[in-house]
């Protein structure tokens, strides 16, 4: 639905950070964005903000994140678009091999996917 090619957290980096790859020719969206996002991760309660964006449909727009665990298996990933107004709600849950993603946009609108880890 939103092109979502790849999606991977790195927690325990020195850095935490997430990685995201995005093919519009997957997606039904109006933007037309293709690309790889590599954003910062604030795991301590404060947001971490990324570089200003080079591409998309606001280029110069700042992403700032945060994650937390909700409980054992499910992280929450908040997102804002700062001067933009866009936030953004991510629900991962992990069950062995299988990941549910739940993706809230700045509308309210709740997008859901479900996979699992290849061998």
């Amino acid at each position: 639905m939103f092109g979502l090619k790849s999606f991977a957290l790195f927690l325990t980096d020195a850095q935490p950070h997430y990685k995201f790859q995005i093919d519009s020719r997957l997606s039904q969206n109006m933007y037309n964005i293709s690309g790889t996002l590599d954003l910062p991760l604030g795991l301590d309660g404060n947001y971490r903000k990324s570089a200003p964006a080079i591409w998309g449909t606001n280029p110069g727009h700042i992403i700032a994140a945060k994650g937390t665990w909700l409980n054992g298996q499910t992280f929450e990933l908040d997102t804002q678009d700062l001067g933009f107004g866009g936030m953004s709600k991510l629900i991962l849950s992990f069950n062995g091999k299988k990941l549910g993603f739940t993706r809230t946009d700045p509308f309210g609108r709740t997008v859901s996917l479900e996979g699992e880890q290849g061998d």
